[in-house]
């Protein structure tokens, strides 16, 4: 379950990567037409406005899939493997209550965009096709991070001392260096 969900988030951050390629030409386009030709990109900021959300909304799904969002440990590391697991439990379980509070606000404000037709000061593009997908967006990661917390439960319950995912992560990292400077 966890690879595909993995899979799935990575996918999904092709649409984060997308909006920060679509941002990086939109910006050189501007740099390029302000310098050389005298021609700004008028509703430049319109235009990178709704290109950041999607950039930043498409890059939550892989971030909750692979673990990789802050927190903090140090308590986990000096009590027994399970007072961790719990620890780690309750954090995913808070993240994807407020993820899902987030998300539920935002279906709500897509709506109200959508029906009242509202657009970018400048240019006037339609703000709710970015508010729907960004809702959509996040609507996933919130079913990600509950995915995630159900696995987290499973840790908590095995029948095993099982590794810090901390540590995991490290190793498996290093292990992928050391195997890439072989290939050199």
């Amino acid at each position: 379950m966890e690879k595909y969900v993995k899979k799935i988030s990575e996918y999904i951050a092709f649409i984060g990567l997308g909006g920060l390629i679509a941002l990086s030409l939109v910006i050189l386009v501007d740099i390029v037409g302000r310098e050389l030709l005298g021609m700004p990109i008028p509703g430049f900021s319109d235009i990178t406005g709704q290109l950041i959300i999607i950039a930043a909304a498409g890059c939550f799904p892989a971030s909750f899939a692979d673990r990789s969002h802050i927190c903090v440990r140090f308590v986990g590391q000096i009590t027994h493997w399970r007072v961790r697991e719990a620890l780690d439990l309750l954090g995913s379980v808070a993240t994807f209550i407020i993820l899902g509070i987030i998300a539920f606000q935002l279906r709500q404000y897509a709506s109200d965009v959508w029906t009242n037709n509202e657009t970018t000061w400048l240019i006037g593009i339609p703000i709710w096709p970015v508010w729907w997908l960004v809702t959509g967006l996040l609507t996933v990661s919130f079913i990600i991070q509950v995915i995630m917390a159900r696995l987290q439960l499973k840790r908590l319950f095995s029948p095993v001392k099982l590794a810090d995912l901390d540590s995991i992560a490290d190793v498996s990292e290093t292990t992928l260096s050391n195997e890439a400077r072989k290939d050199v």
